[in-house]
C-alpha cells in the first residue's frame, strides 16, 4: 500500500486529467519500489509423500537435492511406511515425483499443493546475486530490457 500525502497539481484543468496523473503516479510508484529494498517471492509446495522405510535415505537425497527439506514426518501404525510433509520450491518440482519413483519400484506416493510464499532474501539490484541473473532471465522473457533501471530514470526532469 502507498500513502503519498503531498501532491501538487497545476490549476490549469487540461493539465490534470489521467494523460497527466496516470504516467506520473506510475513513475512515483516505480521509483519508490526500488528504493524500498526490493525482495523477490518464491512460490512453495507442500508435499505429502508416502514411503517405505528401506528408501527414505532417497527420499532424503532427492529433497536435498532440490533444496526442499522435511517438515514433519510420521510412521503408518503397524507398518513399516512413513508419511513425510515436504517444502519444495515451485521451480524445482518439475520431474520431483519422477525422481522420487526412480529407485522405488512405486512404493511412493507424493500428493502436492500450494502452500506459501517465501520471501527471498538476496538483493535483486546487486549484480552479484544469483536472484539478479533470474530477474534478467525473467524480465527477457517478457520481452523487457534486461536490466533493472535506476531509480535516476524516475526522478523529476523539470
Amino acid at each position: 500500500m502507498y500513502r503519498h500525502n503531498d501532491v501538487v497539481c497545476i490549476s490549469d484543468a487540461i493539465h490534470r486529467g489521467a494523460g497527466q496523473i496516470i504516467p506520473t503516479m506510475r513513475r512515483v510508484l516505480y521509483g519508490s519500489m526500488l528504493t524500498a529494498s526490493p525482495r523477490l517471492v518464491e512460490p512453495i509446495y507442500l508435499y505429502e509423500i508416502q514411503y517405505p522405510q528401506v528408501i527414505a535415505d532417497h527420499i532424503y537425497s532427492v529433497l536435498n537435492r532440490r533444496q526442499g527439506y522435511i517438515s514433519e514426518q510420521r510412521q503408518i501404525f503397524g507398518t513399516s511406511t512413513y508419511i513425510a510433509k515436504a517444502y519444495l520450491p515451485v521451480s524445482e518440482s518439475l520431474g520431483f515425483t519422477d525422481d522420487l519413483c526412480s529407485n522405488a519400484d512405486s512404493q511412493v506416493v507424493a500428493r502436492y499443493v500450494f502452500h506459501h510464499w517465501h520471501i527471498l532474501d538476496e538483493d535483486p539490484l546487486d549484480e552479484s546475486t544469483r536472484i539478479r541473473q533470474v530477474v534478467k532471465n525473467i524480465r527477457r522473457r517478457k520481452g523487457l530490457k534486461e536490466d533493472i533501471p535506476s531509480t535516476n530514470d524516475y526522478l523529476d526532469k523539470l
